[in-house]
C-alpha cells in the first residue's frame, strides 16, 4: 500500500532513503539530513511511503525547487525487496 507518511514514518522512511546500495543509513546521518533539509525549508509533508504486510519497505520525497523543477528521492533500486525499516536489514 502507497500513502502518506505520517510523522512517525520521517526517520524510518529517510533511512531508507538516504541508505546506498545493500547497506543501511546510520541514524546520525538521518538526523544530520532531517536537520539540514528542515533549515533549508524541505516540506516533508510531501512524504510518501509504501509498505507491505505493514511494514515500511519505500519512501519518496518529493523537494520542490524555483522554475517549476522537482528533485525526487527515492530508495536505490532493488531496495524494497524485503527491507525492514527499522533496522535496514534486507
Amino acid at each position: 500500500m502507497i500513502r502518506q507518511a505520517e510523522a512517525e514514518d520521517l526517520e524510518p522512511a529517510m533511512r531508507l532513503i538516504l541508505s546506498p546500495p545493500g547497506g543501511a543509513a546510520d541514524a546520525r546521518s538521518v538526523q544530520e539530513f532531517i536537520g539540514f533539509g528542515r533549515e533549508r525549508g524541505i516540506d516533508f509533508g510531501g512524504l510518501h511511503v509504501a509498505e507491505r504486510a505493514g511494514k515500511l519497505v519505500s519512501g519518496i520525497l518529493p523537494v520542490v525547487s524555483p522554475g517549476r523543477t522537482m528533485l525526487l528521492l527515492c530508495p536505490p533500486g532493488n531496495q524494497g525487496k524485503g527491507t525492514d525499516a527499522a533496522d535496514g536489514a534486507v
